[in-house]
């Protein structure tokens, strides 16, 4: 369900338990932009951050290099995971890396395919690891 705004709505923390009670995960998406924020984090029930891209964007500086690994820890600490959205560079994936960053989804990796062209893809990954 993307794209729902709470806007302090005082049943969030309930919602997303009744998610959570049926195994349904929730993330939110495009953190650091918009309507996300680190309240979420402390009424629980989020399992997953969704950095936005804006983050990616742009030379690794020291700045953001301190950002990102605050955001991870903090992530971390309240046992929730981070995907980074929009990687496009491989400075960021080896920064990530580094700071025990899993989930990259971007361009990095590939580009948006056909079904059929992600399940040759799969096809020839599995035929390698298998030899």
């Amino acid at each position: 369900m993307e794209d729902i705004k709470f806007q302090n709505d005082k049943r969030i923390p309930e919602i997303l338990n009744s998610f959570k009670q049926k195994g349904i995960r929730c993330s939110l998406d495009d953190f650091g932009t918009g309507n996300s924020s680190f309240a979420f984090l402390l009424n629980g029930g989020i399992d997953c951050i969704k950095l936005d891209r804006m983050f990616f964007q742009g030379e690794l500086t020291d700045e953001r290099k301190v950002l990102l690994k605050s955001i991870f820890q903090i992530a971390k600490n309240a046992n929730v995971s981070v995907v980074s959205e929009g990687v496009e560079q491989a400075e960021y994936i080896d920064y990530f890396k580094k700071i025990g960053g899993q989930y990259v989804q971007g361009f990095y990796y590939y580009k948006p395919m056909p079904l059929a062209e992600f399940q040759q893809l799969l096809d020839q990954q599995h035929a390698l690891s298998v030899l």
